[in-house]
Order: structure tokens, then sequence, then C-alpha cells
């Protein structure tokens, strides 16, 4: 007998491991991804797009590894030169003063961009991208994929790798039962990421800041990774889920106006930047969890995965595409 055909929507780190467990077993899978690049939120851009550039870790800013299985990923991909830990100096910013924050466990970042971890596991798969998938449908038979521009494609089981709020869209009214329930304790908080380039360092004693403010959370200074070749200063800053939540309307320019007022307020002497954008993230962190590895429904042979189910770390993604490429695994 044939192997069924497996489809994969997404090619976050979630969807990326899931194909890439899959394909360690000998099982082959079709990964659809809307974007240009594998990596979801581990994401890096680069502004402006002519020299002289700056690059920016504007998702996630970096990750640290706790599981077994894990650990494996990243040391494969460090053996590659992919992944390498960020010796950063760690600050905390107060009300009061900026001073130094201890952090036992080591972070990892991808070289030269965050999102390095996913295309090495990646590397073996059949990925799609600018496949936009618009509509998902099963026939009691097989599951029809709609894609946008292009002709449908039908597999035998399929994956969702998505965030959980994007899922029901795809189902167009029709979304199954038994994964209705499984998202709905889910909550995400959206993020405003600010990208600020500056030709000069700045002078603070700190790479990652850790901030006390009600509209600001986190600030990084992405050019002291490894494997970064841009010599001036790339800083993202993150706002606070409070904050990034009341002022999802806003149009980047706005975001950026006043994120970089509060920054440059609680940093006094911050030069004006060269570069400077702004983007929010729709589902950045995870605040509910589904409090499950992944959802799995044999009946109908669809499988979802994320970061949604068990936790807002790049690691809990991770494990969530691992587990459900078991389920897939034993319903063959």
């Amino acid at each position: 007998m044939s192997q069924p055909s497996i489809a994969i929507v997404g090619a976050g780190i979630a969807g990326v491991a899931c194909a890439n467990a899959l394909a360690a077993e000998g099982i082959a899978t079709t990964v659809y991804e809307r974007a240009g690049g594998v990596g979801g939120r581990l994401a890096t851009t680069v502004l402006p797009e002519s020299a002289p550039a700056y690059a920016f870790d504007h998702g996630a800013q970096s990750f640290n590894v706790r599981s077994e299985v894990f650990r494996r990923a990243v040391d494969a991909a460090g053996r590659q030169g992919s992944v390498l830990p960020w010796p950063a100096r760690w600050g905390h910013r107060t009300i009061d003063a900026l001073q130094a924050d201890s952090r036992d466990e080591a972070r990892y970042v991808g070289l030269p961009g965050m999102g390095a971890l996913v295309r090495s596991l990646a590397a073996p798969l059949d990925v799609r991208f600018g496949h936009a998938v618009t509509r998902v449908a099963h026939d009691g038979r097989r599951w029809t994929i709609e894609r946008d521009g292009t002709d449908a494609a039908h597999a035998d089981i399929i994956a969702l790798a998505l965030p959980a709020p994007e899922l029901p869209a795809l189902f167009h009214g029709a979304t199954p039962a038994s994964l209705q329930e499984a998202i709905a304790p889910v909550h995400y908080a959206p993020c405003w990421a600010l990208m600020m380039g500056f030709a000069q360092p700045l002078g603070l004693p700190y790479d990652g800041i850790r901030i006390d403010d009600d509209m600001l959370a986190w600030a990084a200074r992405d050019n002291t990774k490894p494997g970064r070749v841009m010599v001036d200063e790339s800083w993202v800053v993150h706002a606070s889920p409070g904050w990034s939540a009341a002022h999802a309307q806003d149009t980047p320019e706005q975001a950026q106006r006043a994120m970089h007022a509060r920054f440059a307020e609680a940093f006094p002497g911050t030069p004006q930047p060269d570069v400077m954008a702004a983007h929010l993230w729709p589902h950045a962190l995870v605040e509910q969890s589904a409090g499950v590895p992944c959802h799995w429904d044999a009946a109908a042979r669809l499988g979802a995965c994320g970061d949604w189910c068990e936790g807002p770390r790049v690691e809990a993604a991770f494990l969530s595409g691992i587990a459900l490429a078991a389920k897939i695994a034993e319903a063959l």
C-alpha cells in the first residue's frame, strides 16, 4: 500500500519540526508556506534594502533549551554553524535605575539570522513557498487545500501549524468541533516591535534589557549576536503586551513615534536613529495555552500544532510539532 499523502500548512518552527520528524521516519510531507522563507516569528529583516544596511531580529530575540530532543536539534544546527550561544550582557531598566540582571540559562540565536535553526531543519523537506492556503475542506475521504492564485491540492492527512486565531478562517464557518474545543481557551497578545539603526554605539552597558514600563518591555542590541557582520548599532525594542493590544490599530508610523519617544526618555542621550521602522506581530505572545502537546483528530485525520498548545517559547512550538508527528506516524 502507498503512504497516505500528508500536507502541512505553515513553515514556522512547529510545522518544520513536524515535517522533519516525519522525514526521519521515512514519511514524506508537503509543506505549504505563504511567505518566501521558513521561520515564522523567528524572523530577521534588513533595512534599508541598500547599503549601509542594518539587520534586526524583530520577532523572537533568542531561545533557550530545556529538553533533550530540542537539544539534539540545536546541537545539530550548531555543528552546521547555524546556531550559537549569545553571550549577552543582561540588564534591567527599573523606574529608578539601569542595573545588571542575571540569567542562568544559556540563550541561543541563529546565524546569520534567527530563522537559521528552522532552515537547517527544513533542508531535506519539500516546502512550497508563496502558497497562501485560504481554505481547507474534508469530503469524508480526503482533504482539499485551496491556495491563493493556484489550483487546489489534495491530501489524506493535514496538519495546521499556524497561530490558533488563524485556524477557523481556513474552514469558512465549518471548523471541526474537536478543533474548536481545543483552541477555545487560547489567547494571544500582540507585540509592536521597533527597529532602530544607529551609526554610532549607544552608551549602554547591556545588550539585552528588561524594561519596567507600561509601554516598553524589552530592548536588545542585535549586532552583539554572533555571526552578525554589522559594525553599527542595531536595536530592537518590544512593546508590552498591554500597550500593544491597546494600540493594535495604530499605523506603523504612530507606533514608531510613540515607542521611540519612550525609549529616548528611558535611556537619555540616545541619538536620532539613522534607520527606524515598526512592525506589529498580531499573535506574538501566548498568554493562555490549550494545555495539550498538540491537537489530533484521528477520525478526520486533522492535526494542529504550535506554541499555542503548551506555551510561548520557541522550544514549546518545536515540541508541539514533534508531538504531532508522533500522532501522525502512529496513524499510518
